[in-house]
């Protein structure tokens, strides 16, 4: 016996195909909004995300932020350099006090045991 006697469905006709196909379909709204978007020129927009760039823009600019801001940056990485600086000068000090030291005792440990 084959298998398709079994069957236990009887076959689709096309008015029923269809309908199903229509049933599977994403659901579609047209003309409907919610309370969150606009309506623009036949588009919707989504008053969420404009709002926030508002805000960020207005933030942003009041009481000069960002130029506080940038002023800031500038003044760390001055202190930074200064520092860099700083350290490479008391390496060098180090290094020929050890240099001076190593040469005159023949020891050159002897410019690490202090400080």
């Amino acid at each position: 016996m084959s298998h398709s006697s079994f069957r236990t469905t009887p076959p689709l006709t096309s008015a029923l195909a269809r309908h199903r196909r229509e049933l599977n379909r994403p659901l579609r709204c047209r003309g409907t909004h919610d309370g969150y978007t606009l309506t623009l020129a036949g588009r919707q927009i989504r008053i969420g995300p404009v709002a926030f760039w508002i805000v960020v823009g207005v933030l942003a600019f009041r009481d000069n932020v960002l130029t506080r801001l940038i002023g800031r940056q500038a003044e760390m990485q001055v202190a930074y350099e200064d520092r860099i600086a700083e350290l490479r000068a008391q390496v060098d000090r180090m290094s020929r006090r050890c240099s001076i030291r190593s040469s005159s005792r023949k020891n050159s440990t002897a410019c690490f045991n202090d400080n």
